[in-house]
């Protein structure tokens, strides 16, 4: 600038930050705002960070004037224009939404954060259990479910667990059906596509040939195990000529077949009871193969296919429950009026058989679960609506089923045994013996006299491990921990207890029992600990190994043990009757041949303890004619007979007849010692031998 100057030589530089001035002009000129003077063009350009835009210098989109500089939009805000206007806020337009990053031009850049999303009312919200919490960016209609999860439609934040984990395959499509695994449908994806059907794990599987062929296997193998027992009991006829030893040695196969049976028809319906069981693969096949134990058509055949999936819940429980009426009924009826008392044992068995699936179905008719677009459906065919005409008769008839299955089967059970118990209480032999309670043999036999009402327990265990934890809400660790609470409670009664006459039967029955509870103990840890055979393949291959050994363990014994018992039975009859014609004819090695016989324990030496081979429990027993230890015969069942004595005879080595020696060699022989060590013999008449 001039500044006073008289010539060039006082002319100055302009002193501020953004003036300039043209040559041979006598003032600086100032550079229009956020623009600077540049030396190599002579002129003024746009300061950093700003852009020149239509003739302005300027902040861009998505960028905000902070002091003299253009800075990006912080991180939850956007700008759309130009200009040195302030940024908006995500706020504004959706409550809790942030930005990708920095510098966003657009609200579309607005969106909810891991672990939220957009419930399209404005706001962001967290997620609910069953949305992946690692994902951003989600709305509503399109919010991503993980596997084993689903919602009615996409426009419903009621996520819920699937009943069957495997039905639910996730994602994020607006169709419910089309989160659903190939075959299912429906709420929670548990009904099957028509053409498909139910397995016992509910997975729905397509009707072809290899399902139709796995179901007949399955028939011909429930098939086969009734032909077994009928050629068992044939061959024990044909090989034992004695009624009372066959008798004994069937009731002892029975009841410890009895005992098994109960516990697998537990496990058997675990996958109903508890459907999102964890359980490892290679157990969930052996499940899968005890579920004829249920004695449940409907979950081993493909009712679906065979049907063309008509057949719905309220069909089955009819068809399962009309036909055991029915016979039970006429069984007990003839059992009365004919006198037969098979016909009640029968009665009775069949009750047993069926009871905890007959009560789980019953309890079934009951829950029935809401869904918000308007639908309620049964929890145990969800194709069945809550709502439905009709529903009230089916209501109906479920109360009448609760009557004379879950509460009327147990208490005619104790009514039974208790107006009996006198009877029962006495010993094994005498009881056996009663005819007055042979109509009830089915409850009473297996157990020790003074546990006649062990029966009403072990009914009561089954009952509520079946239909008592259906009612329970399916898959929660509560069902789960109700499950293991009384499988622990029940081995732990077994071990004290120990209520079984045979004790082969009270440690199979503790085994089973305990194997129940590991089970439950495996499910829980893979469910706390999300054990997968992907992710832990170790810890879940490990667990199922334990679980298949042990059940194989506990079938080896029970085969083992009804071996040993078929044995001991068929050699001992013979041995005892060689003895008494040793002893008939003065043979020096009468006692000889009597220590000979192979039983299944050696006796006891221990004094005043007796031992009985084949694990019957004896009361009194009468000692030899004479004999220093003989007890106090007016309170003994025995009569005193004894076959070494011939007719006449009072010494040991007194002759029988050779028809006498005959008839004692079908009979069946027990070993034991009186309270000094002496060893002496007994049968089921009330016999001794010495």
């Amino acid at each position: 600038t001039l500044s006073g100057a008289t010539s060039i030589d006082g002319c100055t530089p302009c002193q501020n930050a953004g003036e300039y001035a043209d040559p041979g002009s006598g003032y600086c000129e100032r550079c229009p705002q956020y623009e600077e003077f540049d030396e190599l063009t002579g002129g003024c350009v746009c300061m950093t960070s700003f852009e020149r835009i239509g003739g302005t210098c300027t902040c861009k989109a998505g960028e905000t004037l902070m002091g003299t500089s253009c800075l990006p939009c912080e991180v939850g805000k956007w700008k759309s224009e130009s200009g040195v206007t302030s940024c908006s806020r995500c706020e504004m337009i959706l409550k809790g939404a942030i930005t990708k990053e920095v510098g966003s031009m657009d609200e579309s850049s607005c969106h909810c954060d891991v672990a939220m999303y957009d419930n399209e009312k404005g706001e962001c919200v967290p997620i609910v259990e069953g949305m992946n919490p690692h994902m951003s960016n989600m709305k509503l209609e399109s919010v991503w479910l993980d596997p084993g999860f689903w919602r009615t439609n996409g426009g419903s934040s009621d996520v819920r667990e699937c009943i069957t984990e495997k039905a639910c395959k996730g994602g994020n499509a607006t169709n419910a059906t089309d989160i659903c695994r190939e075959g299912h449908e429906g709420p929670y994806c548990d009904v099957c596509r028509s053409g498909w059907t139910k397995t016992a794990f509910s997975i729905c599987e397509q009707c072809r040939g290899e399902v139709l062929k796995d179901s007949l296997f399955k028939l011909f193998g429930f098939v086969g195990v009734v032909m077994l027992l009928f050629v068992l009991q044939w061959a024990l006829k044909k090989q034992l000529t004695d009624q009372k030893t066959r008798d004994s040695m069937w009731a002892k196969l029975k009841n410890g077949a009895k005992v098994l049976f109960a516990s697998g028809q537990i496990t058997a319906s675990l996958p109903s009871v508890v459907p999102r069981i964890p359980l490892p693969s290679r157990f969930e096949t052996i499940v899968e193969g005890m579920q004829i134990l249920k004695l449940n058509f409907f979950t081993f055949l493909p009712f679906g296919c065979l049907m063309g999936g008509k057949f719905d819940f309220y069909k089955q429980i009819l068809a399962l429950t009309v036909p055991v009426i029915a016979t039970c009924g006429a069984l007990t009826v003839f059992g009365f009026t004919r006198k037969k008392k098979n016909y009640l044992n029968i009665a009775l068995a069949i009750s047993y058989l069926t009871l905890p699936t007959i009560t789980t179905m019953v309890f079934g008719m009951f829950p029935c679960d809401s869904f918000d677009d308007g639908g309620k459906k049964l929890r145990s065919d969800l194709s069945i609506s809550c709502l439905a005409d009709g529903r009230e008769i089916w209501l109906d008839y479920s109360y009448v089923m609760i009557a004379l299955f879950p509460v009327g089967v147990p208490l005619t059970y104790f009514i039974l045994l208790f107006r009996r118990r006198e009877r029962i209480m006495r010993s094994v032999e005498e009881r056996a013996e009663d005819e007055e309670i042979r109509g009830v043999v089915f409850l009473w036999d297996p157990y020790k006299p003074k546990f006649w009402y062990w029966e009403v327990v072990e009914t009561t265990r089954r009952l509520g491990m079946t239909g008592g934890l259906s009612v329970i809400q399916p898959g929660t660790f509560t069902q789960l921990t109700a499950g293991l609470i009384m499988a622990t409670i029940y081995t732990m009664l077994l071990c004290y207890f120990q209520p079984f006459v045979v004790k082969n039967d009270n440690k199979i029955a503790i085994f089973s029992s305990a194997l129940i509870t590991l089970t439950f103990i495996s499910s829980y840890v893979m469910k706390s600990q999300s054990l997968v055979e992907d992710g832990y393949g170790y810890e879940a291959t490990g667990l199922g190994i334990l679980l298949v050994t042990a059940t194989v363990v506990i079938a080896l014994l029970f085969l083992a043990w009804g071996y040993q018992t078929m044995y001991d039975m068929g050699g001992s009859t013979n041995n005892m009757a060689l003895g008494v014609v040793g002893s008939s004819v003065g043979s020096s090695r009468t006692f000889k041949s009597f220590r000979s016989i192979r039983f299944g324990k050696k006796s006891s030496k221990r004094s005043g303890k007796e031992s009985n081979p084949t694990e019957v429990e004896m009361k009194d027993v009468y000692a030899r004619e004479g004999s220093p230890n003989e007890r106090d015969r007016g309170s003994s069942s025995f009569e005193n007979s004894n076959p070494m004595f011939g007719q006449g005879g009072e010494g040991l080595r007194a002759k029988i007849t050779v028809q006498e020696i005959q008839e004692k060699r079908g009979e069946e022989w027990f070993e034991a010692e009186d309270g000094e060590g002496n060893v002496y013999y007994y049968n089921d008449n009330g016999e001794t031998a010495w």
